[in-house]
Protein backbone atom coordinates (compact mmCIF):
# COMPACT_ATOMS: atom_id res chain seq x y z
CA UNK A 1 0.00 0.00 0.00
CA UNK A 2 2.82 2.41 0.83
CA UNK A 3 4.58 1.95 -2.54
CA UNK A 4 1.37 2.56 -4.50
CA UNK A 5 0.83 5.83 -2.60
CA UNK A 6 4.34 6.98 -3.48
CA UNK A 7 3.85 6.05 -7.13
CA UNK A 8 0.55 7.95 -7.25
CA UNK A 9 2.19 11.08 -5.82
CA UNK A 10 5.07 10.80 -8.32
CA UNK A 11 2.68 10.38 -11.25
CA UNK A 12 0.63 13.40 -10.15
CA UNK A 13 3.76 15.51 -9.78
CA UNK A 14 4.97 14.48 -13.23
CA UNK A 15 1.64 15.28 -14.85
CA UNK A 16 1.62 18.75 -13.25
CA UNK A 17 5.16 19.46 -14.48
CA UNK A 18 4.24 18.56 -18.05
CA UNK A 19 1.63 21.17 -18.71
CA UNK A 20 0.30 22.50 -21.94
CA UNK A 21 0.33 26.01 -23.26
CA UNK A 22 -2.99 26.92 -24.81
CA UNK A 23 -2.26 29.07 -27.86
CA UNK A 24 -5.97 29.44 -28.55
CA UNK A 25 -8.99 27.62 -27.23
CA UNK A 26 -12.34 27.45 -28.94
CA UNK A 27 -14.17 30.67 -28.08
CA UNK A 28 -11.24 32.05 -26.06
CA UNK A 29 -8.68 34.78 -26.51
CA UNK A 30 -5.59 33.78 -28.47
CA UNK A 31 -2.22 33.90 -26.75
CA UNK A 32 -0.56 37.23 -27.62
CA UNK A 33 2.70 37.26 -29.57
CA UNK A 34 5.37 39.59 -28.17
CA UNK A 35 8.53 41.04 -29.67
CA UNK A 36 11.08 43.37 -28.14
CA UNK A 37 10.29 47.09 -28.19
CA UNK A 38 12.52 47.48 -31.26
CA UNK A 39 12.66 44.13 -33.07
CA UNK A 40 15.06 43.69 -35.97
CA UNK A 41 13.59 42.96 -39.43
CA UNK A 42 13.95 39.17 -39.10
CA UNK A 43 12.19 39.15 -35.72
CA UNK A 44 9.35 41.24 -37.18
CA UNK A 45 8.98 38.74 -40.03
CA UNK A 46 9.16 35.82 -37.57
CA UNK A 47 6.36 37.24 -35.39
CA UNK A 48 4.23 38.15 -38.41
CA UNK A 49 4.68 34.71 -40.00
CA UNK A 50 3.85 32.94 -36.72
CA UNK A 51 0.69 35.04 -36.31
CA UNK A 52 -0.36 34.36 -39.92
CA UNK A 53 0.11 30.58 -39.66
CA UNK A 54 -1.59 30.33 -36.27
CA UNK A 55 -4.54 32.21 -37.80
CA UNK A 56 -4.58 29.86 -40.83
CA UNK A 57 -4.71 26.91 -38.46
CA UNK A 58 -7.30 28.22 -36.00
CA UNK A 59 -9.25 30.84 -37.92
CA UNK A 60 -8.55 33.32 -35.09
CA UNK A 61 -6.33 36.40 -35.57
CA UNK A 62 -3.28 36.63 -33.28
CA UNK A 63 -1.92 39.99 -32.21
CA UNK A 64 1.75 40.99 -32.35
CA UNK A 65 2.88 43.65 -29.92
CA UNK A 66 5.88 44.92 -27.98
CA UNK A 67 6.46 43.03 -24.74
CA UNK A 68 5.64 44.99 -21.60
CA UNK A 69 7.93 45.08 -18.59
CA UNK A 70 7.56 42.93 -16.55
CA UNK A 71 6.72 40.13 -18.95
CA UNK A 72 3.17 38.80 -18.69
CA UNK A 73 2.58 35.29 -17.36
CA UNK A 74 1.07 34.13 -20.68
CA UNK A 75 2.45 34.79 -24.14
CA UNK A 76 4.57 33.79 -27.09
CA UNK A 77 7.89 35.64 -26.96
CA UNK A 78 9.74 36.04 -30.27
CA UNK A 79 13.44 36.90 -30.12
CA UNK A 80 15.71 37.15 -27.09
CA UNK A 81 13.27 39.17 -24.98
CA UNK A 82 14.49 37.14 -22.00
CA UNK A 83 18.28 37.15 -22.65
CA UNK A 84 18.74 33.96 -20.62
CA UNK A 85 16.87 31.99 -23.32
CA UNK A 86 19.50 32.86 -25.98
CA UNK A 87 22.64 32.27 -23.89
CA UNK A 88 25.20 30.19 -25.77
CA UNK A 89 23.49 30.36 -29.15
CA UNK A 90 25.34 31.17 -32.37
CA UNK A 91 24.02 33.32 -35.21
CA UNK A 92 21.85 30.66 -36.87
CA UNK A 93 21.09 28.71 -33.69
CA UNK A 94 17.83 28.95 -31.80
CA UNK A 95 15.97 27.70 -28.77
CA UNK A 96 12.29 26.84 -28.41
CA UNK A 97 11.37 26.73 -24.75
CA UNK A 98 8.18 26.58 -22.73
CA UNK A 99 7.99 27.90 -19.19
CA UNK A 100 4.57 27.53 -17.58
CA UNK A 101 2.27 29.57 -19.90
CA UNK A 102 5.13 31.19 -21.81
CA UNK A 103 6.56 30.04 -25.11
CA UNK A 104 9.95 31.46 -26.05
CA UNK A 105 11.41 31.22 -29.57
CA UNK A 106 14.77 32.96 -29.62
CA UNK A 107 17.79 32.86 -31.88
CA UNK A 108 21.41 33.66 -31.20
CA UNK A 109 21.05 36.05 -34.11
CA UNK A 110 18.10 37.55 -35.98
CA UNK A 111 17.96 34.81 -38.60
CA UNK A 112 18.10 32.11 -35.89
CA UNK A 113 14.82 33.42 -34.46
CA UNK A 114 13.14 33.13 -37.86
CA UNK A 115 14.46 29.57 -38.25
CA UNK A 116 13.09 28.80 -34.79
CA UNK A 117 9.58 29.96 -35.71
CA UNK A 118 9.51 27.73 -38.80
CA UNK A 119 10.86 24.77 -36.80
CA UNK A 120 8.16 25.33 -34.15
CA UNK A 121 5.42 25.45 -36.78
CA UNK A 122 6.75 22.28 -38.36
CA UNK A 123 7.77 20.24 -35.30
CA UNK A 124 5.07 21.21 -32.81
CA UNK A 125 2.12 22.05 -35.08
CA UNK A 126 2.55 19.94 -38.22
CA UNK A 127 3.03 22.58 -40.93
CA UNK A 128 5.02 21.54 -44.02
CA UNK A 129 6.50 23.59 -46.84
CA UNK A 130 7.27 21.86 -50.12
CA UNK A 131 8.06 24.84 -52.34
CA UNK A 132 7.43 28.58 -52.48
CA UNK A 133 3.80 27.94 -53.46
CA UNK A 134 3.07 24.51 -51.93
CA UNK A 135 2.43 23.97 -48.25
CA UNK A 136 0.39 21.80 -45.95
CA UNK A 137 -1.08 23.68 -43.00
CA UNK A 138 -3.46 21.86 -40.64
CA UNK A 139 -6.61 24.00 -40.61
CA UNK A 140 -9.93 23.96 -38.76
CA UNK A 141 -8.31 23.65 -35.33
CA UNK A 142 -10.38 25.72 -32.92
CA UNK A 143 -7.98 24.76 -30.13
CA UNK A 144 -4.19 24.83 -30.44
CA UNK A 145 -2.03 23.57 -27.57
CA UNK A 146 1.61 22.63 -27.20
CA UNK A 147 3.23 20.57 -24.48
CA UNK A 148 6.55 21.12 -22.78
CA UNK A 149 9.30 22.05 -25.22
CA UNK A 150 12.99 22.53 -24.67
CA UNK A 151 14.66 22.36 -28.08
CA UNK A 152 18.03 23.83 -28.94
CA UNK A 153 19.18 23.64 -32.54
CA UNK A 154 22.79 24.44 -33.35
CA UNK A 155 23.67 23.92 -37.02
CA UNK A 156 27.02 22.20 -37.65
CA UNK A 157 27.98 24.96 -40.09
CA UNK A 158 26.72 28.42 -40.95
CA UNK A 159 26.00 28.92 -44.61
CA UNK A 160 22.60 29.67 -46.02
CA UNK A 161 23.45 30.99 -49.44
CA UNK A 162 21.35 28.70 -51.62
CA UNK A 163 20.98 29.74 -55.22
CA UNK A 164 17.91 28.29 -56.88
CA UNK A 165 14.50 29.53 -57.95
CA UNK A 166 12.77 28.46 -54.73
CA UNK A 167 15.32 30.02 -52.37
CA UNK A 168 15.59 33.14 -54.49
CA UNK A 169 11.86 33.79 -54.54
CA UNK A 170 10.58 36.80 -52.62
CA UNK A 171 7.20 35.05 -52.21
CA UNK A 172 8.19 33.39 -48.96
CA UNK A 173 10.62 33.64 -46.04
CA UNK A 174 11.41 30.03 -45.36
Amino acid sequence: MHISSILTVLLLAASCAWGEIVLVEKGGQPCPIFTSASPNPHEKIAAKELAAYLEKMSGVPFSVQAAPNPLPERGIFIGPIDPAVAVGLGTDSYRILTDKQRLHIAGGGPQGTLYGVYDFLETALGCRWWSRNEEDVPTGQATLKVGDLNLTRIPPFSIHQVWNNEAGSRENHF
